[in-house]
């Protein structure tokens, strides 16, 4: 039976997509489910999507582990 490394599939399919560069270029689906968990943390979408688009970008870069904390509360900040 051939093993599969799941972390390096995902990573491959999030290498070969790319994000819309705003919240507004998103589907209505993905605009909705981003507006409930915003809601949910009490912060715009549009923030809430800068932290997703900057988390996905931690995530592929190949130089460190993944997580920037820094990274990510600039992202929320900003908007």
């Amino acid at each position: 039976m051939e093993r599969y490394n799941i972390t390096e599939i995902v990573k491959a399919a999030k290498r070969r997509t790319k994000l819309p560069e705003n919240f507004n270029d998103l589907d209505e689906m993905t605009k909705e489910r981003i507006r409930r968990q915003a809601q949910a943390d009490d912060m715009t979408p549009e923030a809430l999507y800068e932290v997703i688009k900057t988390q996905r970008a931690s995530d592929l870069n190949p130089h460190g582990n993944g997580f920037d904390p820094d990274a990510i509360a600039k992202a929320a900040l900003a908007r």
